[in-house]
């Protein structure tokens, strides 16, 4: 440091000091340990002699600040005398303050005289933070927008004790490169304008090294003082040099395994093999080789180490605590667990026939065309069969109900699975089953669950707020949960499984598969990869123990994101190796599984190309290869507009962007025009949609912003539906409500997909209030029993003759109650029944719990106290059956399964619009003469959705004289008052029941 100007103000009377970090300075430690700083004193006579001037005490001044600058806990820190400066005495002290903003100040005195001096400029100002604001885009380039500064260095220490210089020269000296442009860099579209700081090619060479330690880039002034410094993201650099496509995991030659784990930034990995699952079992050790090019770690074993167990100790730099840490950790690759996921197990999941049910390896799968094709049946693993008293008790909830099919030598039919026999029979291809993967939030020894007793909740009132207190003190203890919160990938969840250690689960999840397959429905398996329940170094963390910080998405800060749910961290589908975590598990569900389709939560966290690889992979799976015709495999999932993705400018896979790629949304537009959709306020809940009263039928309550109860409201949502029958095609055209002619894109939006199987069409799924429970909230008070089962069936008329993909919820077509709970993912086994004997539906099971609830739950006590809105077996009968022939009507027609939008437009046409349309009527017709012939039956199909609560004449005179006749499943109807629709083909009127739809179809097709 050199002699600074003011240590020769000789001339001063007494004697002159300052700081440095300087006063006035603004300095910044990022995932540092401590901060220095120095004074400097003179005085003639004292400190210009050799050693230390006599009589000399400094003291740093220093206190964390609030918002307004004040001072809140000032603090009096000795400094220590640090050698001399030119004439300069120079003091230093090392301070280590907790994150937070603060300012600092010095002085000295001269105990000889009392006199003392402060330092001359004004307080210093420190920002301590966890912040990692720089990023390592790839091996020689460094983004950082940070302060202007003279030069800057690169500093790192392998033992995680890195203290940043306060002044330059000890570390890698970088070079500015100019400015990033995100062109060049996909993955960080965020950092457009940071400048480009280049490593010299004569230290890349130690990157490698740099990489295993801690990290930090630090600014410098003219004088070569430290004036910012930060944390450095390592994704980009770690993609640029590891990035690996080979094998991860336990692979097994011959009998013998080999354990492979990619962790580049690690220092040492040990493999920790233990003989059973038992907690008390020591563990042998083995040291794993690393590849250095690859940053794969390797250890192959032998015979003996199947169905052993392991986890791996990965000695490695944590950002997060700052330190070097020994983190014992399961293998993210794991493809078994012991109990509640404590050890990762060694498996031959290919080739120990085991692990197999009997014509496992030779099983074929019911028949798949296209995905216009499928009608999709959303289920939960313990809802389904938890309750059902012709499943063994020590099977229900679990994987092995499904397989009560009482063919092939398994037990007898259950309830539950003659409902889907019934269903798949009547056009239903697959089941859609929430995660059924290892989660994190349900113990799987089931003898220290605690599940609340029936019994002892069904002895409170209706709706009594102490059902919901009973179950919220055994929250997070229960044995019940969605399971949106991920554990391991690529392992079937233990609390499933007949026995959670080892390879149970496996096996029956195999036979659940195959059971379903048999009786003609295919398997969708919900999966989660936008998040997981743990990060850092929680109990229950694997990503982020094993290459901390890689796995998840950062603000620009480098701070963990959770916009998904809190506390879950999103995870950065765009970095390439948790894109091959996501394609590897998943084609080890497709090929190991034989799982067909995959549901992704929260797709729109992901990247358009994301998803796209993943569906590339799938789709090059062959049976001759694999066993699995990837071909048949189905993509689809949420394409919200919100998220980190989206945040930070990432190509995120919303339901517009991924318009073409063939991959299925969810559509919320027509769901929310059907029910009027769903909202926590309690006036907004209220909103009504074409089935439940929308301006025809007004329930009483004036809406506000979402909307009003006019004509007008109800038309558009008229209008939205309409383009949600055509397949909900961007630039499908139909005359609106206002007398143009518009494109589904042109009506907010309506339109967003280039192809039918790009939509997938629901009212109901387990997010939300049950279709059943919103009719409550949204139907007028006086509504008859009667009629809300009409307004349940034509929601699923509507589903179901859409073009695309029909979504149905397990329940909605058995008018299943949550008890009006609008997110039950939590809220235990009460809330959630489902009655597959057709006795009840579960409303008035008490308040729904308060944390999601409370606010409606004066609104709700009055409707949940009255008796009058339980259905009778007979009105969910009439639910089950209508649902039944809705699939056999869909079925029957390759008329409601159009593939390509080029069929929809000229196929199908709207009727009834314009301005002087009748009120909740909807007409469609759908046409066989012009292209393939797809209907060997029928040439035309006009389709009659009449929401209203009167009968309806609707009269087209192009169809007059045609032989348009009621469906035949429609004629032998199990309702008597769809029976009474009918066709006067003298004039070409219609008659339409009120709360009804009618399907009509005709050998002949009239003029263009």
């Amino acid at each position: 440091m050199a002699q600074d100007s003011y240590a020769l103000a000789v001339s001063q009377s007494l004697w002159v000091g300052n700081m440095f970090p300087r006063g006035g300075s603004q300095s910044e430690i990022v995932n540092v340990k401590s901060f220095d700083v120095y004074v400097q004193t003179y005085k003639k006579g004292v400190t210009d002699r050799p050693g230390q001037g006599g009589n000399m005490t400094c003291n740093l001044i220093w206190s964390e600040v609030d918002g307004a600058g004040n001072w809140k806990n000032p603090m009096v820190t000795r400094m220590s005398y640090n050698g001399k400066i030119g004439n300069n005495d120079q003091y230093k002290v090392t301070i280590s303050p907790p994150p937070g903003r603060y300012e600092f100040t010095a002085n000295c005195t001269d105990m000889s005289g009392s006199t003392t001096v402060w330092q001359q400029d004004g307080n210093g100002r420190l920002t301590v933070n966890a912040d990692r604001s720089a990023l390592w885009v790839e091996e020689a380039i460094i983004a950082w927008n940070g302060y202007r500064a003279a030069s800057y260095e690169l500093h790192y220490d392998l033992d995680g004790n890195l203290t940043i210089p306060p002044q330059s020269g000890a570390g890698i000296a970088l070079s500015f490169d100019g400015q990033v442009w995100h062109g060049n860099y996909a993955k960080f579209p965020n950092i457009s304008g940071y400048d480009k700081w280049r490593i010299p090619a004569a230290s890349l060479s130690l990157v490698r090294e740099i990489l295993q330690g801690q990290v930090a880039i630090a600014a410098y002034d003219g004088s070569g003082k430290l004036v910012n410094a930060t944390g450095i993201q390592m994704q980009g650099v770690l993609d640029d040099l590891y990035s690996y496509s080979g094998d991860l995991g336990v692979l097994y030659s011959d009998g013998v395994p080999t354990l492979k784990l990619w962790a580049p930034t690690a220092q040492a990995v040990t493999l920790h093999r233990f003989a059973d699952a038992n907690p008390a079992t020591t563990s042998i050790e083995s040291p794993m080789t690393l590849d250095s090019p690859t940053g794969v770690w390797t250890i192959t074993g032998d015979r003996s180490w199947d169905k052993q167990y392991y986890l791996l100790e990965v000695k490695v730099y944590v950002p997060s605590t700052g330190k070097i840490e020994s983190n014992i950790v399961t293998d993210p690759y794991a493809v078994s667990l012991s109990q509640n996921s404590q050890r990762s197990q060694f498996v031959d999941l290919y080739n120990d026939r085991t692990l197999k049910p009997a014509g496992w390896d030779s099983h074929r799968k019911p028949l798949f065309t296209v995905p216009e094709d499928m009608a999709v049946y959303e289920v939960h693993v313990r809802d389904f069969s938890r309750d059902d008293q012709t499943v063994a008790p020590e099977h229900r909830g679990k994987f092995k109900a499904f397989t009560y099919d009482g063919q092939n030598g398994r037990p007898l039919s259950s309830d539950g699975m003659k409902h889907l026999i019934a269903l798949a029979q009547a056009g239903l291809s697959h089941i859609h089953l929430l995660p059924a993967f290892d989660i994190t939030t349900v113990n799987e020894d089931p003898a220290v669950r605690i599940d609340p007793d029936y019994s002892t909740l069904a002895q409170y009132d209706r709706n009594s707020d102490q059902q919901q207190a009973i179950v919220g003190q055994t929250r997070d203890q229960d044995s019940f949960n969605w399971g949106y919160d991920p554990y391991h990938y690529g392992v079937p969840e233990g609390s499933y499984a007949t026995d959670a250690n080892g390879t149970s689960r496996i096996g029956e999840f195999r036979e659940m598969v195959q059971t379903l397959n048999q009786n003609g429905l295919r398997v969708v398996m919900d999966v989660v990869y936008n998040h997981t329940n743990a990060s850092g170094q929680d109990d229950k963390s694997v990503l982020d123990k094993v290459v901390p910080g890689y796995y998840y998405r950062c603000s620009c800060q480098g701070h963990v994101l959770e916009t998904s749910c809190t506390p879950c961290a999103d995870t950065a589908a765009e970095f390439d190796m948790m894109q091959k975590l996501m394609i590897d598990t998943l084609v080890t569900w497709a090929k190991a599984y034989k799982v067909d389709a995959f549901r992704f939560d929260l797709m729109n966290f992901h990247t358009v190309e994301n998803i796209q690889a993943i569906d590339n992979a799938l789709k090059g799976l062959t049976l001759a290869n694999d066993g699995v015709d990837g071909q048949t495999i189905y993509l689809y999932g949420e394409g919200w507009e919100f998220g980190s993705a989206k945040d930070k400018g990432l190509h995120y896979a919303s339901q517009f962007n991924m318009a073409g790629t063939g991959i299925g949304t969810f559509n919320d537009k027509i769901r929310d025009a059907v029910h009027g959709g769903y909202n926590q306020d309690p006036t907004q809940i209220r909103y009504q949609g074409f089935i439940n009263g929308l301006s025809y039928d007004w329930n009483g309550y004036y809406y506000g912003f979402q909307g009003d109860r006019s004509i007008g409201s109800l038309r558009y949502s008229m209008d939205r539906i309409r383009v949600g029958l055509a397949g909900s095609l961007q630039d499908f055209q139909f005359v609106d409500q206002n007398n143009n002619l518009i494109k589904g894109i042109d009506l907010n939006g309506t339109g967003y997909a280039r192809d039918p199987q790009e939509t997938v069409n629901y009212v109901s799924k387990h997010d939300n209030e049950t279709l059943y429970d919103l009719n409550v909230f949204k139907m007028p008070p006086g509504t008859s029993m009667a009629e809300r089962v009409r307004a349940q069936n034509l929601a699923l008329d509507i589903i179901g003759l859409a073009q695309g993909i029909p979504f149905f919820h397990m329940g909605s077509d058995m008018l299943r109650s949550k008890s009006l709970d609008r997110n039950s993912y939590n809220s235990g086994d009460w809330f959630n029944r489902v009655d597959f004997t057709y006795q009840k539906n579960n409303f008035g099971s008490g308040l729904p719990p308060a944390a999601d609830n409370e606010r409606r739950w004066e609104i709700m006590k009055p409707l949940l106290a009255n008796a009058a809105l339980d259905p009778s077996p007979q009105d969910i009968m009439d639910n089950v059956q209508h649902m039944l022939e809705i699939l056999q009507i869909r079925k029957s027609s390759k008329l409601f399964r159009l593939e390509t939008a080029a069929d929809i437009k000229s196929r199908v046409q709207f009727h009834n619009t314009g301005s002087s349309q009748k009120p909740a009527m909807i007409v469609m017709s759908i046409r066989d003469d012009v292209g393939a012939d797809l209907d060997p039956n029928n040439e035309y199909i006009v389709v009659l959705f009449n929401g209203h609560k009167i009968q309806q004449n609707f009269t087209m005179p192009k169809v007059r004289s045609l032989p348009l006749s009621l469906h035949p499943v429609q004629q032998n109807s199990h309702d008597p008052v769809v029976k009474t629709a009918s066709f006067n083909s003298s004039n070409g009127e219609f008659t339409i029941p009120p709360q009804t739809t009618a399907v009509f179809v005709s050998t002949q097709a009239p003029a263009n």
